[in-house]
């Protein structure tokens, strides 16, 4: 998201649409399917396919591209409202999972839902 989601001369959080459909664009020309949240919550983060950062992205830029930034950052600042995990990143990966699922669902809906809805939108 970092190509598209940047902070303006100003400091305020700033999208933009033209990056980040050119990056969808490349995603799916990689891949012609969208993993659901379920899915991308089994990913370890050594993935050979990047999925992780992929999948990730475009669930990312789903939410944006559908409900705004205003509430993506809503998500995420529900998001940062947890406590750090001090731990290295393979031992943390099932307490993060839940973390994000819980932040997806207070914010947009359940995980099934959201997640099918996705794959709707890129894969029409």
């Amino acid at each position: 998201m970092e190509v598209s989601v940047y902070r303006d001369e100003n400091g305020a959080v700033q999208f933009d649409p033209d990056k980040a459909k050119e990056m969808t664009k490349l995603s799916l020309q990689t891949k012609k399917s969208v993993k659901t949240i379920e899915e991308l919550g089994k990913i370890d983060y050594t993935d050979p396919e990047g999925s992780m950062y992929r999948d990730g992205f475009l669930l990312s830029n789903y939410l944006i591209e559908t409900n705004g930034l205003d509430k993506f950052l809503q998500m995420l600042h529900y998001l940062s409202s947890f406590e750090y995990i001090d731990k290295r990143g393979e031992h943390k990966m099932d307490q993060t999972q839940g973390r994000t699922v819980e932040a997806i669902e207070k914010t947009y809906g359940p995980a099934g839902d959201v997640s099918a809805n996705c794959q709707a939108f890129y894969l029409k």
